[in-house]
C-alpha cells in the first residue's frame, strides 16, 4: 500500500506563507524519503516539492530586496 498526502488546499497558494510552505516541502520530502511510495507517487512529489522550492527561492529573493541596511549616517542603502 503507498503512502500518499492529498490536501484540497494549493500549497502555493499566495495566501500560505513562508513557513507554511517550508512545512509542505518538508512534508514532501518524508513522503519521497518512504521506499513504500511508489515511483509514480514519487514523481507526483517530485514535480511538488521542486515548485514548492521555486516558489520558497522567489519568496526569499523578493524579502532579500526589501531589507534596507541603515549605514552609519542613517542613509539607506538597498541589500545586496
Amino acid at each position: 500500500m503507498t503512502k500518499t498526502k492529498k490536501t484540497n488546499q494549493d500549497p502555493l497558494k499566495a495566501e500560505a506563507s513562508y513557513e507554511e510552505l517550508m512545512e509542505e516541502l518538508s512534508t514532501v520530502l518524508k513522503l519521497m524519503e518512504d521506499s513504500s511510495t511508489s515511483l509514480e507517487n514519487q514523481l507526483v512529489n517530485y514535480e511538488k516539492g521542486m515548485k514548492l522550492c521555486q516558489e520558497l527561492e522567489l519568496r526569499l529573493k523578493k524579502a532579500e530586496e526589501k531589507i534596507l541596511i541603515i549605514n552609519q549616517d542613517g542613509m539607506e542603502e538597498d541589500f545586496d
